[in-house]
């Protein structure tokens, strides 16, 4: 998450950067303006919330409502209006989130889908616009394919049975997957991140000649946890 929050505000401040100088070499006129500066104490949160925030609508909610509070501010929008387009985007976002956003649901690693690869039954699960949480139980754990959009995945393996080397493979995009991992194994991770991160919160010490669990993939607008 700091990762992803540090490559946001980096970009954000080469913008800036780059305007000002294309602005003093005359490529365009910019007039730059303080206008409405405190409106940005409630749009940059909201849009960090959006790009790896858990409630991606209520952060939309409250990015719509920075701008209009910017666009008021600046003349744009009459003060006199801005309730009205605030309460109309408020309305849009529960509409959004009654369609597409539904609650947590949990499941067992055996109501997955499974695939065979290489030898081995290798579970897959998506979750598109929703929280999920899968959980092996005193199960056999030989690797999961895992497709994650606009939503949020926990994958509790602490009381997996992990006999041998396995694979996580992850693809997130604007999203959150959360690991949990059983105690003593190694873990290494290859995942080819675009405005994402990943962070370990781990604190166990692996066991000489434990099995491996490799995560890779790739992941877009999101955060993996490892617990």
């Amino acid at each position: 998450m700091k990762k992803t929050f540090k490559i946001v505000f980096g970009l954000a401040f080469i913008a800036a950067g780059l305007l000002w100088i294309l602005n003093l070499a005359g490529v365009f006129d910019f007039c730059f303006s303080l206008d409405g500066w405190w409106a940005f104490f409630v749009i940059i949160p909201c849009f960090f919330g959006l790009v790896c925030g858990p409630d991606r609508v209520g952060s939309l909610i409250g990015l719509s409502i920075g701008v209009l509070l910017l666009l008021s501010a600046r003349g744009v929008v009459a003060w006199s209006d801005f309730w009205q387009y605030a309460l109309a985007a408020l309305v849009i976002g529960i509409g959004i989130k009654m369609i597409f956003v539904r609650t947590i649901c949990s499941c067992k690693a055996g109501d997955c889908r499974t695939i065979t690869r290489e030898g081995k039954d290798i579970k897959t699960l998506e979750s598109n616009f929703a929280k999920q949480r899968l959980e092996y139980d005193g199960e056999k754990f030989e690797g999961i394919d895992v497709k994650v959009a606009f939503g949020g995945l926990e994958i509790d393996l602490r009381n997996a049975i992990v006999e041998e080397d396995v694979e996580i493979r992850l693809e997130l995009a604007f999203g959150g997957i959360e690991i949990r991992l059983p105690e003593g194994v190694v873990v290494k991770t290859s995942v080819n991140c675009s405005f994402a991160g990943i962070s370990d919160d781990r604190r166990n010490v692996p066991k000489d000649g434990s099995p491996v669990i490799y995560i890779t993939g790739k992941a877009a607008f999101g955060g993996i946890e490892l617990k």
